[in-house]
């Protein structure tokens, strides 16, 4: 899997796996960082409508509430939140949704699938969720909120870059 690779690159040689994991995209667990971006960008509904977004008790308990449209999984896992969420995403086999880089390299150590906002962003533009004028808008908003690195923003760009590409030769 493409997301499981190593990562942030700069140049997006490899892009078309990633641009197909996007396309496929329907849903994940999220967690707290997450659903806090999300909100940020009032994006929420709009993905819960789209996609199947699951949660456990300890996030909406961080959380503050039950946020509408997502399923709340009472899991068989003790443990801490991070620990929980990855446990039970690789139960479920859904997508890990989160902003904590140390639970993304769990995940990816685990060769599970995974996934930050950036990436949410783009799944919803390749999707034909949302217009490139909504993706930049919303991108500009999130990365004022985000604490992404250069190289992770340099990887979205590079992303957005090859999914433009590939739009303007299909056309």
């Amino acid at each position: 899997m493409a997301a499981v690779k190593e990562m942030p690159r700069t140049e997006c040689e490899d892009s078309a796996p990633v641009l197909a994991e996007l396309r496929a995209l329907r849903g994940g667990l999220i967690d707290t960082s997450t659903l806090i971006y999300g909100e940020r960008l009032q994006v929420l509904p709009l993905l819960a409508r789209q996609w199947r977004l699951v949660t456990i008790p300890q996030v909406v308990a961080e959380f503050g509430r039950h946020p509408e449209q997502m399923e709340l999984l009472n899991g068989p896992h003790a443990g801490s939140t991070d620990e929980v969420l990855l446990a039970t995403a690789i139960d479920l086999r859904l997508p890990l949704l989160s902003e904590d880089g140390r639970l993304l390299r769990r995940a990816r150590a685990r060769q599970h699938p995974h996934y930050n906002s950036l990436m949410l962003l783009l799944a919803l533009l390749v999707q034909g969720q949302i217009t490139l004028a909504e993706y930049d808008r919303l991108h500009a908003v999130l990365v004022q909120v985000a604490r992404y690195s250069p190289a992770v923003l340099a990887w979205g760009q590079a992303l957005l870059q090859a999914l433009m590409q590939s739009m303007d030769e299909s056309s």
